[in-house]
């Protein structure tokens, strides 16, 4: 019985040190899976924590459980003497159960010393996990810093974007403006235009009418002289002695009178004619005044901003606001490309404002120009009789008709001599005409400078651009594409502000700017021409971006 007791009492202890080992094993195992994410991040770790907790609860829970199972061992140990008869038939099978718990008690052993080593393991785990949690405080802390430097940051970007969107609907708004005011001033030009060929119609009448009044007036010193002529014969007459008057003297007299009625007349009519002329004269002055200050204002702008329009607004867009004072740009690309429409959509802008235009011609005689400008500017002839248009003619070729006025022979296209000489003049002539600057524009350099030797010819290159910036005018020179090398085309385009290249890719014609001033894009931009116009397609705005 007490061996019975003894091994009742065992068998009990085993399999409650049984059980809680299988149960410390489990949570060992749970506990060194969790263990493994401390590593991850802070939320694991705490979470690890709480299972910890949570464990330990739930293992304190458990030795209650295990105490109460106790009692109930206990309880059943009582019971068990009085099953002492039947244990009797069981005493062989707990014989091999013994041997079979000695065996589960070594195996719990070695369990025990597997499971200290997994508790030293966890041990320095838990250390590793609290340094992990330290660095991930401090870490915490450099984020929560970071956080509120980059919050900081994305005030001051949003005040930025504000302030961006701000300037660039402003920049919307004064675009458009831009846009009215040149359309106004489109409209104004037009206007102008308009009211500049009246009064050159009225000019001409006016020439006219003086014609008409200068023979009347030659008609009246005739009929004065008639007149005089009759008088004198009727004074002569009068004074010869008669004896009394007859029916001729009569006549005579009546004759005198009326003449004297019609010389009175006439007289009248003649002062009523100059009054009229002279109030016509003065009315033309005071339009043509107006008009000229109004040509003055626009030129008065384009001095406050230095850049001068190029007659396309688009290409002005590209150059933000047009072409500098002082400029010298080469239009390079092959012919018939619409680089000489671009040139004279440039003299003409300027001679709308009333700037003189000097016209250098090298290969086509000026009356050729003047036809392909009246497309253009359909006023070109009236510009040209008040005196704003002269023309460099180097051309060597005979005119169809009669001279040109302002205009200026050269013997050749590379007689540089004579050519230096005549644009002197012709700046001189201008610029003492009061102006605040002159238009060039050549057409076309190529013809100039492959003839002659390429020193001599970079030499009138640079005088020439020399003058121009020294008057703060602006040229325009026209250069063909496949006559000159890169080499040359380098060389030239050095001793210049800046070039707009032409080509044609794909059955598209394209255009870029070199140089010259700020640009909105240095890419190739496409554009389309006629023999009156040029027009350029969109371009990305990179400045703005």
């Amino acid at each position: 019985q007490a061996l019975q007791k003894a091994l009742a009492e065992r068998e009990k202890q085993v399999g409650v040190r049984e059980s809680s080992v299988d149960l410390k094993g489990i949570e060992l195992l749970a506990a060194k899976q969790q263990l493994g994410k401390v590593v991850a991040e802070k939320t694991t770790v705490k979470t690890l924590e709480q299972q910890l907790l949570m464990k330990q609860e739930s293992l304190s829970e458990r030795e209650i459980a295990l105490r109460s199972k106790e009692d109930e061992l206990k309880k059943a140990s009582e019971r068990a003497q009085r099953l002492i008869e039947r244990s009797d038939k069981q005493m062989n099978e707990l014989v091999d159960k013994e041997s079979a718990v000695l065996q589960r008690e070594k195996s719990l052993v070695e369990k025990e010393a597997e499971l200290k080593n997994a508790v030293a393991t966890i041990d320095n785990q838990l250390a590793e996990a609290l340094r992990v949690k330290s660095a991930v405080s401090d870490r915490e802390k450099q984020y929560l810093s970071l956080t509120e430097a980059t919050r900081t940051k994305m005030a001051g970007m949003t005040t930025k974007e504000q302030e961006v969107e701000r300037k660039m609907s402003a920049l919307g708004r004064r675009e458009e403006s831009i846009k009215d005011l040149e359309k106004r001033l489109k409209a104004e030009q037009d206007q102008m235009n308009s009211k500049l060929r009246t009064l050159l119609e009225k000019e001409k009448d006016l020439k006219a009418e003086e014609a008409k009044v200068a023979v009347k007036q030659a008609e009246l010193e005739s009929m004065e002289r008639e007149m005089l002529v009759t008088v004198d014969e009727v004074e002569r007459v009068r004074h010869e002695p008669s004896p009394e008057p007859d029916s001729s003297y009569k006549a005579l007299e009546v004759k005198e009178k009326h003449l004297r009625e019609k010389e009175q007349e006439m007289k009248s009519r003649l002062y009523q004619r100059e009054k009229d002329l002279e109030q016509r004269e003065h009315a033309l002055q005071t339009h043509l005044r107006k008009d000229l200050d109004e040509m003055e204002t626009e030129v008065e702008t384009e001095v406050v901003e230095e850049k001068v329009k190029t007659g396309i607004e688009r290409l002005d867009d590209l150059l933000l606001g047009g072409m500098p004072f002082s400029s010298n740009v080469l239009f390079v690309g092959p012919p018939f490309i619409g680089k000489e429409t671009a040139m004279l959509l440039f003299v003409a802008e300027g001679l709308k404002k009333g700037i003189p235009a000097i016209i250098v011609t090298t290969s086509r005689p000026p009356h050729e120009i003047a036809m392909d400008m009246a497309p253009i500017l359909p006023t070109f002839m009236e510009f040209e009789q008040l005196g704003l248009v002269h023309w460099v003619d180097a051309s060597g070729l005979a005119q169809d008709s009669a001279p040109r006025r302002n205009s200026v022979k050269v013997n050749s296209a590379d007689d540089f001599v004579g050519m230096s000489k005549a644009l002197e003049a012709t700046a001189k002539t201008v610029m003492a005409s009061g102006r605040k600057y002159f238009r060039l524009a050549y057409l076309s350099l190529s013809m100039s400078i492959t003839s002659a030797d390429e020193k001599r010819s970079l030499q009138f290159v640079q005088e020439m651009s020399s003058r121009v910036r020294q008057a703060r005018s602006v040229a325009v020179y026209a250069v063909e594409r496949g006559m000159h090398t890169d080499q040359q085309l380098g060389s030239l385009q050095a001793q210049m502000t800046g070039a707009i290249h032409f080509k044609t890719e794909k059955q598209k014609t394209l255009l870029s700017v070199e140089g010259v001033c700020d640009a909105q894009t240095r890419t190739w931009v496409d554009y389309r021409h006629t023999n009156k116009a040029l027009m350029i397609g969109a371009f990305s705005l990179e400045r703005i971006r």
